[in-house]
């Protein structure tokens, strides 16, 4: 299940740097990014921004999933695991962790207003 009660909060102080320096607060930032971005899950593009997110864990993704394609919301999901019969592996490639080479981890991302990324992890 989603957390209930669980906010994002972003202070906007014109007091303290940087407003009015040319520079972007966090509302302004997601809001270009958000235009940048267009079409959230289209072409199932993972982009740099999308690096610097909130992640909650959850026993599994399944629900999730279902939500937002029953609701058409658009996410992406990653799977990221480096064991034998990959070619990484065979190559001698993989990252030397275990979450990764023994167990693996999947990872599925939504776009909450104004550029946000959320992802939801297991």
């Amino acid at each position: 299940q989603q957390p209930n009660g669980f906010a994002i909060h972003f202070v906007r102080n014109p007091h303290k740097a940087p407003e009015n320096h040319g520079f972007l607060n966090a509302s302004a930032l997601g809001e270009q990014v958000e235009r940048w971005r267009g079409d959230f899950g289209i072409g199932n593009r993972f982009d740099q921004f999308m690096d610097n997110h909130l992640g909650l864990v959850f026993d599994s993704l399944d629900p999730l999933v279902a939500l937002w394609r029953r609701d058409g919301i658009p996410f992406i999901c990653r799977t990221w695991y480096c064991g034998p019969g990959m070619p990484q592996w065979e190559h001698g490639q993989c990252p030397d962790n275990k979450t990764n080479t023994m167990f693996g981890e999947t990872g599925c991302y939504v776009e909450v207003p104004h550029g946000i990324i959320v992802e939801a992890l297991c």
